[in-house]
């Protein structure tokens, strides 16, 4: 009688690690490398997928900055319980491979606190060899100081034009990111207040700006804002099935018109 062939063992297929950092990339209007930085951050806090209180984040510039240009930026989220004493992994955003590294609170501190002692002890070796500066320093404040009293008006006026330009600067390199009618201030106001007030649950795709009007995309028919100080308006039909289109009341302190050129 012939033996059956004893059956294959079972052979389990190792399963795929979980991703634990999730990226969303999208584009900062046009501005100062500062300034693009600081849109960069509340749009992070505004599409953010959870409540900021149970996520970690972070964001990074993924193209150099040009003058007039928008620019591409990334946020990374991971939850906060999945962090430990740091997480790192590789992520893949527009193609690119991009290593990303979250360091727990804990070893923040860590950090912290070698650097607070690094930084005494160079203020104590600063202040050894500075003392003999102060005297040079102090009058040439002075010198400075006489030379500005001379000339107060033409001072006044050169910083006058500075503003004026650096406010035609701002309004042209928001026009050209797509945000039309708003003062930079405003933009970044609006941005801030969008950040906080953003009812939780809720899922916005896009910000939209024109002549001084926010207006938000934003899934499901419930309003995507919780605070009330500013009136929100659903249109009456959605753009597709599913999303919305809100129209958020300007700030208090600004007109409709106030950002126009």
């Amino acid at each position: 009688m012939e033996e059956e062939p004893p059956e294959d063992p079972e052979v389990f297929e190792p399963e795929a690690p979980r991703q634990r950092i999730f990226v969303r990339p999208f584009l900062a209007p046009a501005g100062a490398p500062w300034d693009q930085g600081r849109a960069a951050g509340l749009e992070a806090r505004l599409g953010a997928p959870l409540p900021l209180a149970e996520i970690v984040y972070q964001v990074q510039r993924l193209e150099p900055w040009r003058p007039g240009r928008p620019a591409r930026f990334a946020a990374f989220y991971a939850r906060a319980r999945d962090v430990g004493e740091a997480l790192e992994e590789v992520v893949e955003v527009d193609g690119q491979a991009r290593a990303v590294r979250f360091v727990s609170a804990r070893v923040q501190a860590r950090k912290a606190q070698g650097a607070i002692a690094l930084a005494l002890l160079l203020g104590m070796l600063a202040a050894s060899v500075g003392t003999a500066f102060a005297y040079a320093l102090v009058a040439r404040g002075a010198d400075a100081e006489r030379l500005e009293s001379l000339t107060p008006a033409v001072a006044g006026k050169a910083r006058l034009a500075k503003a004026l330009d650096r406010q035609r600067r701002e309004s042209r390199a928001l026009e050209n990111g797509g945000v039309r009618g708003l003062a930079l201030s405003d933009y970044l106001s609006d941005l801030a207040w969008a950040s906080a007030a953003k009812a939780p649950g809720a899922r916005i795709d896009a910000v939209h700006w024109d002549h001084g009007l926010m207006a938000v995309e934003a899934h499901g028919d419930q309003p995507p804002f919780a605070a009330g100080d500013r009136q929100v308006t659903k249109v009456p039909k959605p753009i597709r099935p599913g999303l919305w289109l809100w129209g958020v009341e300007p700030a208090a302190h600004r007109s409709l018109g106030a950002g126009q050129p």
